[in-house]
C-alpha cells in the first residue's frame, strides 16, 4: 500500500476462525516531513560584542514552524517573542 504525503487510511485487521471474528484498527498517516533545518553558519565570534544575529532558514513546509532552543549553558534563555525568529538577536 501506499500512501501520498500529506494523506491518511484507515485499516482494519480481522482475525477470524471461520465462525468467530475480531478486529482492530488502525490509522496511517503520511505527514509531510519538515523542512531540513539550517542554523546558518556553525560558529558565530564577535570581539567584545555580546549580541548575536541569528541566520536560519525559515521551514518551507506548510503547517511546520522553527523555534531556538539553548543547548548550553542552560542560564542562557531566549524570550517568547523571539523563540520562532529565525533571524533573532541572540545577546550573551
Amino acid at each position: 500500500m501506499t500512501i501520498p504525503v500529506g494523506d491518511s487510511s484507515m485499516l482494519y485487521w480481522t482475525i477470524t476462525n471461520g465462525v468467530c471474528a475480531d478486529v482492530d484498527t488502525v490509522w496511517i498517516v503520511n505527514n509531510n516531513p519538515p523542512a531540513n533545518a539550517d542554523a546558518g553558519v556553525d560558529t558565530l565570534k564577535h570581539c567584545n560584542y555580546d549580541a548575536f544575529t541569528m541566520t536560519a532558514n525559515t521551514p518551507s513546509v506548510a503547517g511546520a514552524t522553527g523555534y531556538w532552543s539553548v543547548v548550553s549553558p542552560a542560564s542562557y534563555t531566549i524570550s517568547a517573542a523571539q523563540l520562532n525568529d529565525p533571524n533573532t538577536t541572540f545577546t550573551v
